[in-house]
């Protein structure tokens, strides 16, 4: 799961209640712009967050996952979070994440998350949807994304 490509339709009057949310959960829980201070919680709402705009939790769809502290050091899925500022820095990577992108711990917590895709176009793209839910225009789920990993070697997330 790549929170930064988890996009949900949102309708208009959550608008307030949901970028409040996320403003409260990011002063909360981040150390700006580093990770997140408290790991099992912040995992904690990102999978109520998806479960809201699914119907499934992380550990709904992590196979061999059965509490959120395993997701920490799981190297089968990489989970990670952006925050929310305009130009959104990571404050989450599991093991697995840190493997595929190729990044160290003491980088990717000062890592804007607009690197992860590769530039030219597929970068516009990842930014248009930043930047969509940013508005709060829509949220949608984006089921593949071409990313890259720190020396630039392309993947696809499904």
């Amino acid at each position: 799961f790549d929170a930064h490509s988890f996009v949900a339709r949102h309708h208009h009057h959550h608008h307030s209640s949901f970028r409040q949310q996320q403003q409260q959960q990011q002063r909360h829980y981040a150390i700006s712009p580093g990770r997140v201070e408290n790991m099992d919680e912040w995992i904690q709402l990102s999978s109520d967050s998806l479960k809201r705009f699914t119907g499934k939790s992380l550990l709904d769809v992590l196979d061999d996952v059965s509490t959120i502290s395993e997701i920490h050091s799981n190297t089968r899925y990489a989970v990670l979070s952006h925050g929310n500022q305009t130009d959104p820095i990571y404050n989450y990577f599991n093991k697995a994440a840190l493997q595929q992108f190729e990044w160290q711990e003491n980088e990717v917590y000062s890592l804007h998350s607009r690197y992860s895709a590769p530039g030219g176009a597929l970068r516009r793209d990842r930014d248009e949807a930043i930047q969509s839910i940013a508005r709060q225009e829509e949220l949608r789920i984006i089921p593949t994304a071409i990313r890259q990993t720190k020396y630039g070697k392309q993947f696809q997330l499904v």
